[in-house]
């Protein structure tokens, strides 16, 4: 497997991302079937994860613990397109399961409408960027026990015929 497909395949299966931060809660395991276990994914996919994120140098095991060697992770979308739209949908989905499965207190998953000028988005995208930034920060610095996914959303609604 070549390196290009193995960060592919980090970057369009969420639940790489998920096993690295795996890796950052203290009562870790290196197992296959733990991974499997606290992520709701196969066996398969749990050992697939982990010896791609150990090809890459992400991730490395000591003392049957999971390490996490990388430095938080950051793509743009020019990246790898279909990577990260592929990502994007399991999100999607993943954020679905959740509101149907997890109680409210466990969860928070809103949205508005509001009306806005299209030339003011990548100012916006800018100001959602440093707030995410802000809160992955102040969750990351606490007694983590559960591994969690931050997504924000910002689509149009309505299409003008110019745009479409």
């Amino acid at each position: 497997m070549s390196l290009q497909e193995d960060q592919f395949r980090v970057v369009s299966d969420w639940y790489h991302f998920a096993i690295l931060n795996l890796a950052k809660l203290k009562r870790n395991r290196a197992t296959p079937e733990w991974i499997a276990e606290r992520l709701g994914i196969s066996r398969i996919e749990s050992r697939s994860g982990m010896l791609t994120l150990q090809r890459l140098g992400y991730l490395k095991i000591e003392k049957g613990k999971l390490v996490r060697t990388a430095v938080p992770l950051f793509f743009r979308p020019s990246d790898m397109p279909s990577a990260l739209k592929k990502f994007q949908k399991q999100q999607l989905q993943l954020a679905e399961r959740s509101l149907e499965r997890d109680p409210v207190d466990k969860r928070y998953i809103t949205s508005f409408i509001l009306p806005t000028d299209p030339e003011r988005l990548l100012e916006a995208k800018a100001l959602l960027l440093k707030y995410q930034r802000k809160v992955m920060e102040f969750l990351e610095n606490g007694n983590s026990t559960e591994v969690y996914s931050l997504s924000i959303q910002l689509f149009p609604l309505s299409h003008s015929k110019e745009n479409s």
